[in-house]
């Protein structure tokens, strides 16, 4: 009973999070589905959501006291490495 009231409390803060987000950025959340499932928007949603999967399975399977895993959220620029996400020796 407990894991489900934690479930129902995490899904709560996410569809509060999604509103805050969309208020915040001018996105009508009627038309939130639409604009995520947009042949345009898809493509960039899943390479960004590998790119947050690698940095879990990295830090699941990776020693925090040896190593520091880390997501870059970057704009890059002409002629810069565009790293997604980095794991570092310590």
């Amino acid at each position: 009973m407990e894991e489900k009231r934690k479930g129902v409390t995490q899904n709560l803060n996410l569809v509060h999070d999604v509103v805050a987000y969309c208020n915040r950025y001018g996105i009508p959340i009627n038309h939130f589905i639409e604009i995520i499932s947009d042949q345009k928007v898809v493509p960039m949603l899943r390479g960004k959501g590998t790119e947050y999967a690698v940095l879990d399975i990295l830090k699941r399977h990776l020693s925090p006291r040896v190593w520091r895993v880390e997501k870059s959220n970057l704009n890059p620029q002409p002629g810069i490495l565009d790293e997604d996400t980095g794991s570092i020796i310590c």
